[in-house]
């Protein structure tokens, strides 16, 4: 009987040691943990065509497709922290870390226009993802702020 208790135990133990690790990976919403070091490439492409007319000559369809796919790549709680990189860049963790995945200024091309196309791109309409907070679209991103709604 105590070795059925003590399996019992230590499988609980393991349990919530396993549930508290995958609770505090999903908050890691940084550069080279749950997501890409400058991530979502086709999104900066599909974000400057749509807003100013930028970009590689591809139809605006399979922009669209390439960045929908690079976003549904993510998990769904970093989705817009994922976007706020695109917008406003971030620092990764590490000694020789430096700012990566900021769109970049371009001439005639307003970070504003960008940022509120950037904000809807999970909606219905652009590439139908949730996120886990359950908002239609990524509302912080306008704000420019690096930082997202706790869960």
């Amino acid at each position: 009987m105590a070795s059925s208790s003590s399996r019992l135990l230590t499988a609980a133990i393991l349990l919530s040691v396993l549930a508290a690790a995958s609770a505090s990976a999903g908050s890691y919403c940084v550069p080279g943990w749950a997501i890409p070091h400058n991530p979502l490439p086709s999104c900066r492409w599909y974000v400057t065509s749509r807003t100013c007319g930028i970009g590689p000559r591809l139809p605006l369809p399979e922009l669209r497709r390439r960045c929908c796919r690079e976003l549904a790549d993510i998990v769904t709680y970093c989705r817009c922290a994922a976007l706020s990189i695109l917008m406003d860049g971030a620092i990764p963790l590490g000694p020789d870390a430096q700012l990566e995945g900021r769109l970049e200024d371009l001439p005639g091309c307003p970070r504003e226009v960008q940022r509120r196309f950037a904000a809807t791109l999970i909606t219905e309409a652009e590439c139908n993802l949730s996120t886990i907070s359950g908002v239609a679209e990524c509302p912080w991103i306008l704000g420019g702020e690096q930082t997202v709604p706790s869960k």
